[in-house]
């Protein structure tokens, strides 16, 4: 190093195209982990009880998710986000998979658009007896 703080024998315009390329590189691999492919995504119903405001109530949410355990982790963070709820606060009843057309959540019809066009259109839901 000279006393401008500068390696000697590298040009800083070497330094400027060394660093993008190290930053697309660890760009790229940390996408490519984060995203995945829609292809191994399920829908899951997860239902349970949570604190909304004063008092516990019931819920049922339909997500997205890649397995059980992601779709627990996904509620907790859906539910803490929206209502600031703990996940200790946070009781889940039940974890199921589902079809993608029985469920109405926004979500869901967005993430399996194509399955569901290509299965022949959303299926209606079940009219509960009088």
């Amino acid at each position: 190093m000279n006393k401008a703080g500068r390696i000697i024998g590298l040009e800083p315009s070497n330094f400027v195209n060394l660093a993008v390329e190290i930053f697309t590189f660890h760009a790229t691999a940390r996408l490519s982990r984060v995203c995945e492919s829609p292809t191994l995504m399920k829908a899951y119903r997860v239902s349970g009880i949570a604190p909304f405001g004063s008092m516990r109530q019931e819920f049922s949410l339909d997500l997205p998710a890649s397995d059980a355990a992601d779709a627990e982790h996904r509620t907790y963070s859906i539910m803490g986000s929206r209502h600031k709820a703990n996940r200790r606060s946070i009781e889940i009843k039940s974890v199921s998979e589902i079809d993608p057309r029985t469920s109405t959540e926004p979500r869901i019809m967005d993430h399996f658009r194509e399955d569901i066009a290509a299965a022949g259109g959303a299926i209606a839901a079940v009219d509960e007896e009088e």
